[in-house]
């Protein structure tokens, strides 16, 4: 059996990198870059969430639950977020088509 794997729509974080939270934000390295990058709170919460089962919506309905925002202003976070982890090469992501 194939393992499934992670679609552009459903982000999945690396295993190798390592996070460290403290006080609601979170220092991410990279091993095989080794940058390290820095989280404030609602972009460590949408970290959280690509563990390759919620898709952007998904991932914008949680925060539009946890915090008092607009959707349009949380679809726009959600997006830009996932594209920075992507362009950082800090999570798996595939063209839909490919899956």
């Amino acid at each position: 059996m194939k393992a499934a794997r992670p679609s552009a729509r459903h982000p999945r974080r690396r295993s190798d990198v390592r996070v460290h939270e403290l006080d609601g934000e979170a220092l991410i390295f990279d091993p095989v870059s080794a940058d390290t990058h820095r989280l404030n709170e609602t972009a460590l919460f949408i970290w959280r969430q690509c563990d390759g089962r919620h898709d952007v919506e998904h991932i914008a309905l949680r925060l539009i639950e946890t915090y008092d925002v607009s959707e349009n202003e949380v679809m726009e976070c959600v997006r830009r977020s996932r594209e920075e982890f992507d362009t950082c090469g800090l999570i798996l992501v595939e063209d839909e088509s490919t899956t």
